[in-house]
C-alpha cells in the first residue's frame, strides 16, 4: 500500500514523507516532492483544449506580424480566406462552424521560404485562449525561394470544448513562453 502525507507541525519547512512497501522517500526527495505540489498549487489554472490539425502552408499575402485570427461566424470566414492559399480557402469554407472554431496562427512576413509555424496548444487561462506554436526556420545552409511568405496554420476546436463560449482575448507564445501577440 503506498501513501503520502504532509506534516505541517515540524519545525522549518513542513515535511512530507511517502512510503511505498516500506521504503520511504530520503528528505531531500521529500523536500523535492513538496516544491512540485506548491509550484503546482500557484500555477495558474489552466484547462487544456482538444484540437484537430486541418491545414498549414504560406500565403503571399497576411499579416505582417504575428496573430492569431480566430473564425466562430461566417462573416469572419472571409477576412481568413483573404490570407490563405486557394486549396485551402476551400477546406475552410468546409468547416461546420455551428459545431466548432478555427483558430490560425499567422508567422507573420517572413524573408524567403521554409518558414513555418506550428500550433502545440491551445489552452483556456482565466477565461482567455492561449495558444503556443513552434516555429521553424529553415536550414541557413539551404536553397529556399527569395520571397516573402506568410506562414501559417489552422486548426478547429469544438465549441463544446471551449465550454460553448469563444473566449474574446487571446495569447499567443512561442514554445519558450515569449509572447508573440496578444488580444
Amino acid at each position: 500500500m503506498r501513501w503520502l502525507s504532509l506534516n505541517f507541525e515540524t519545525k522549518g519547512l513542513p515535511e512530507l514523507s511517502m512510503n511505498d512497501g516500506g521504503a520511504k522517500m530520503s528528505r531531500y526527495a521529500s523536500l523535492l516532492a513538496f516544491m512540485i505540489v506548491l509550484s503546482c498549487a500557484a500555477s495558474p489554472q489552466q484547462t487544456g483544449v482538444a484540437f484537430q490539425s486541418l491545414f498549414a502552408g504560406a500565403s503571399a499575402t497576411g499579416p505582417q506580424k504575428p496573430t492569431l485570427m480566430i473564425v466562430s461566424k461566417g462573416e469572419e470566414l472571409a477576412q481568413l480566406q483573404a490570407n490563405l492559399i486557394p486549396e485551402h480557402q476551400r477546406r475552410a469554407a468546409l468547416a461546420p462552424l455551428s459545431a466548432s472554431v478555427l483558430i490560425t496562427a499567422f508567422r507573420g512576413a517572413a524573408g524567403g521560404s521554409g518558414f513555418e509555424v506550428s500550433i502545440q496548444s491551445v489552452a483556456i487561462e482565466r477565461g482567455r485562449l492561449h495558444v503556443v506554436v513552434l516555429l521553424k526556420d529553415p536550414d541557413p545552409n539551404g536553397f529556399g525561394r527569395p520571397a516573402i511568405d506568410h506562414p501559417y496554420h489552422t486548426v478547429e476546436v469544438s465549441r463544446s470544448a471551449l465550454g460553448g463560449t469563444v473566449p474574446s482575448s487571446w495569447v499567443l507564445v512561442d514554445a519558450q513562453g515569449r509572447t508573440l501577440a496578444e488580444k
